[in-house]
């Protein structure tokens, strides 16, 4: 298993709350990270279980065309 961590912001800056668009945790994120994605998620475990359940094909990004 690797290391799980969190990278946090430093002090003085800005940051936002979110819930995780996969289990609704709630995380922080500097702004400028924030803003890079249009979905948000505590983790890549999150990620890949949205992408294999919830997600369409056709939003995937390897997504070819067709099943």
């Amino acid at each position: 298993m690797g290391k799980k961590y969190r990278r946090e912001p430093k002090k003085g800056r800005n940051t936002v709350k979110y819930r995780c668009d996969n289990c609704g945790k709630l995380f922080w994120e500097t702004p400028s990270h924030f803003r890079r994605n249009k979905r948000h998620f505590c983790s890549m475990k999150c990620y890949g279980e949205y992408r294999s359940k919830k997600m369409r094909p056709e939003e995937q990004p390897n997504w070819q065309g067709g099943r």
